[in-house]
């Protein structure tokens, strides 16, 4: 007899009680199919009670309705009535550790006739295309997939005393773990990095992703602090959390939020989602990254972990999936060699297993599969010059102010350049062959390759009456923001900065202009440098090249308009 019907969508958020009545006319058990959800701690009991007419028969089972992180499941309870008459039992839905939590749903059932099946579970559950996640990166270059020999890394290893794990958060009966796991990794990359140990918005991910993920499961959702839009976003990046609360409800997203916080980049250290990486690798990443994202198929005894021992319960079966042999997304912050468990990080608050964390054998109920690393970096500041005046006839710079080789015509003349990997700076031959010097044969090209710090430099006196650098450069990157600039420094400091990425493409050669009146008078070290990111910053050919050009690299007055 199934009774499942729109009253029951949505009645399990949170604590809830289930009457049912029925009469009995014989002593058939009746078997109970709830709707739950493992990955969220809660559970349906029954509640013991001298006037209960059934008690339950034996250990209940759990069948996970679909594959990803935070699907729900199928509880199915068998009861036994006591006596033949009228028949009530009261169920009820909580987490075991937290057996205090207030009902806040009431649901009565009244049957006019036996059953010996009650079925309270969603017939039609979301189907999440678990495939279509698994690496919205690909051809992203992998920087760990050369994993150190097991004796460089440490025998143990525990981020929370570096003081970049924030305090344990709790999802409530939301299946939203896999934005916990989400946001929580990047928690600790702002902070590994030397940002604030900062609050960000798990319900952000929950409420405005595009791919439908909801209280009823996700996946991974890096890519939505790294290069995708939200929904009705006109940023990409990471929302405060008091900016966006968490309600432990699918919620709405009608409006832009502030996006402070933006990856420089992820990865899933095995080519997909549902692949289970070793342990040297795992560890690997954790070493090299700070807490890592993994999925954990959780069971009975996973919600049941109330901590001072391993965990080393394989609970598999109860994920059954063909390819995604998980049902939930936590965090491993540590491991130790010694008695060879993982430090795992949940979502279920502190009053679950030791305040909040387990830990748990390496190899047990698939812990690691999907695992992924973020990182992310202080954005360069921004330069804003506002001058009154505006450029014109570059033609005729004031006599005596000019920079030796200018036109670098002839080569090194009057020039230093360095390259970290030490490639030649000023050429006369580019790739692709679409890119040539602005006039004559020469160019200084920098940056086109990662890892890289590469400048050009010389001695210069700057004049009260010409105190500008202006030169042309062209600009060709396929990087986000914030990790390839270009730069212009005097004797070592920063005077100018600027990102070298797709916004700031220039598709041809431009001007650029600096002012240095705060240095008139003096004679100085003016470099004109480039820095890019590693490998998963890197760009095509012409990533990053900062190109100057005689005609206008030089100290000159701008003309007043």
């Amino acid at each position: 007899q199934v009774l499942f019907s729109p009253l029951m969508a949505g009645f399990i958020g949170g604590a809830a009680e289930l009457e049912v009545n029925m009469p009995v006319g014989s002593l058939l058990d009746t078997t109970f199919k709830l709707e739950s959800n493992l990955t969220t701690g809660y559970r349906w009991e029954v509640v013991p009670s001298e006037s209960a007419g059934f008690a339950q028969a034996g250990e209940p089972t759990f069948t996970t309705q679909s594959s990803g992180y935070g699907v729900p499941s199928v509880q199915t309870l068998v009861l036994q009535p006591k006596n033949v008459g009228d028949g009530k039992v009261k169920l009820v839905y909580r987490r075991p550790f937290e057996p205090n939590e207030t009902a806040t749903r009431h649901l009565r059932i009244t049957l006019a006739a036996q059953a010996t099946e009650i079925d309270l579970s969603d017939p039609n559950p979301m189907v999440i295309d678990t495939r279509a996640g698994s690496s919205d990166l690909a051809g992203t270059p992998n920087p760990i997939d050369e994993i150190p020999l097991k004796g460089e890394l440490p025998a143990s290893l525990d981020w929370r005393s570096a003081g970049i794990v924030p305090t344990v958060r709790n999802q409530g009966s939301c299946g939203s773990c896999w934005s916990f796991g989400t946001v929580g990794i990047m928690e600790s990359a702002v902070a590994k990095a030397g940002g604030p140990l900062t609050d960000l918005s798990e319900q952000f991910l929950v409420s405005c992703n595009m791919d439908g993920w909801s209280c009823d499961g996700g996946l991974t959702a890096h890519k939505y602090h790294y290069d995708t839009l939200g929904q009705n976003q006109t940023a990409i990046g990471a929302v405060l959390e008091a900016d966006k609360s968490y309600t432990a409800t699918n919620g709405s997203c009608t409006e832009a939020y502030n996006h402070p916080y933006q990856l420089s980049g992820w990865q899933f250290i095995v080519p997909n989602e549902w692949d289970m990486p070793t342990v040297d690798k795992i560890k690997n990443a954790i070493y090299t990254y700070g807490p890592v994202t993994a999925g954990v198929c959780v069971g009975d005894a996973f919600q049941a972990y109330t901590g001072g021992s391993i965990f080393s319960t394989n609970e598999s079966e109860q994920c059954p999936g063909s390819y995604f042999h998980v049902n939930h997304q936590i965090i491993l912050v540590g491991w130790n060699d010694a008695d060879g468990y993982w430090i795992l990080r949940n979502s279920w608050g502190p009053s679950w297993g030791e305040s909040g964390y387990m830990r748990i054998a390496y190899n047990t109920s698939h812990v690691g599969e999907g695992t992924s690393w973020v990182t992310w970096a202080e954005p360069a500041p921004a330069t804003y010059i506002y001058l009154p005046l505006v450029l014109r006839d570059f033609a005729s710079p004031p006599p005596g102010d000019g920079i030796v080789n200018g036109d670098f015509e002839s080569g090194l003349t009057g020039w230093t350049e360095y390259s970290t990997h030490g490639w030649p700076i000023i050429v006369n031959s580019f790739s692709p062959n679409s890119v040539t010097a602005h006039s004559g044969s020469y160019a200084a090209w920098l940056g086109g390759s990662n890892d890289e710090i590469s400048y050009i430099q010389q001695q210069v006196t700057i004049s009260s009456g010409a105190p500008y650098l202006v030169y042309w450069q062209w600009i060709g990157s396929d990087d986000v923001c914030g990790s390839d600039i270009g730069e212009v420094l005097v004797n070592g400091s920063v005077v100018d900065v600027y990102n070298l990425c797709t916004e700031n493409n220039t598709g041809g050669w431009v001007t650029h202009s600096v002012d240095l009146s705060a240095y008139a008078g003096q004679s100085v070290t003016l470099q004109i440098r480039s820095e890019t990111g590693p490998s998963i910053y890197e760009s095509t050919a012409i990533t990053c090249t900062l190109p100057t050009d005689r005609h206008s690299l030089r100290l000159q007055l701008a003309q007043e308009s």
